[in-house]
């Protein structure tokens, strides 16, 4: 069904029927990732719930973009996965030799991820001795350090409408390419002095428990997109944070 309704629709955007449905079934991984990510419950029988259990079972159709002439935007360019690549061998020679402090290689992979990703802001969030709460430490970006002391919350995976306290305590990671599609997930304090159009988020976690937060943003709409190699680079970089700071504790 999908594919007929694609070749009778395709042409007029411009596509192949084979990229429309793969574009298609793409949005469908990303929406079950996006659900699991916020905790959310699904009402039985409802057409979410079906589209979901649908797709569960249907294997994601592979499409080479140079095969239909088309471009392919969820890749970065080559010298943003160089810098990527780059600094993630640089920082694991580092752990590995401990010839960088923390502090450092903190630097290095956050000055790393707003080069390559030209990012807007990027800010990294650490627990608070005795509270619990995550604070912002360090911003770059358009007056980052101003910026880095909105963050300031308190991990619950159970709560409903606060979606940095929640990813974090469940160390999910999530990228949010519309935040008009969450603002009903979005704390008070986030949409008063930060109120990004798309961001992306990378908890830190050390033997289960939430230790930090890297987050990243950029100023327009759908601006922030990483394909499977940008966020596993992205996600290797985070994990060599979490590795320094699970050494030093």
């Amino acid at each position: 069904a999908l594919t007929a309704v694609a070749e009778q629709h395709a042409p007029v955007l411009g596509l192949q029927p084979q990229a429309l449905v793969a574009a298609t079934q793409g949005a469908v991984v990303r929406l079950q990732q996006t659900a699991q990510a916020l905790g959310l419950s699904l009402t039985t029988g409802s057409p979410a719930t079906r589209l979901l259990e649908s797709a569960a079972h249907t294997a994601p159709t592979v499409i080479d973009p140079d095969k239909w002439g088309l471009t392919a935007p969820m890749t970065l360019s080559e010298p943003a996965q160089s810098v990527l690549a780059t600094a993630l061998a640089s920082a694991r020679d580092a752990l590995a030799k401990r010839s960088m402090g923390v502090s450092e290689l903190l630097h290095l992979v956050l000055d790393s991820l707003h080069q390559a990703l030209n990012l807007r802001n990027v800010v990294l969030c650490l627990r608070e001795p005795g509270s619990g709460r995550m604070v912002g430490r360090v911003g770059l970006g358009p007056g980052g350090a101003e910026l880095s002391s909105a963050f300031r919350y308190t991990p619950d995976a159970t709560a409903r409408d606060d979606l940095f306290a929640a990813l974090t305590a469940r160390g999910a990671d999530l990228l949010v390419s519309d935040a008009g599609a969450v603002a009903t997930r979005l704390p008070a304090w986030y949409r008063r002095r930060v109120d990004a159009p798309t961001f992306l988020l990378l908890p830190l976690m050390v033997k289960g428990a939430p230790i930090g937060l890297i987050y990243a943003d950029k100023a327009r709409v759908g601006s922030l997109v990483l394909g499977a190699q940008e966020l596993g680079l992205v996600r290797s970089l985070r994990d060599q944070v979490t590795l320094a700071f699970g050494r030093s504790a």
